[in-house]
């Protein structure tokens, strides 16, 4: 498997009304199996209940804001335009 570092974000989230700050710094990676016939396995099941595949177009509700804010701003792991590290 390869891991790719596709973007890094720096979110602050402010809440007035309670008076609260929240700071992320969330890495975005992208995972590729060398062996396109490689079946994912969880190796870890009493921490992981398991995977679900969504499109990419089609993502369900809700979403880290984290990974909405990424959205918003056009990211796409499906996209080959990332920089190298």
């Amino acid at each position: 498997m390869k891991i790719e570092i596709l973007k890094v974000t720096n979110n602050l989230f402010l809440d007035n009304e309670a008076n609260l700050a929240e700071h992320y710094v969330v890495i975005l990676v992208r995972a590729v199996l060398v062996d396109p016939n490689q079946i994912p396995q969880n190796l870890e099941p009493q921490k992981c209940d398991g995977w679900e595949w969504y499109d990419w177009e089609n993502l369900p509700d809700p979403l880290v804001p984290q990974l909405r804010s990424a959205i918003k701003e056009g990211f796409n792991p499906f996209q080959d335009n990332f920089k190298e590290y």
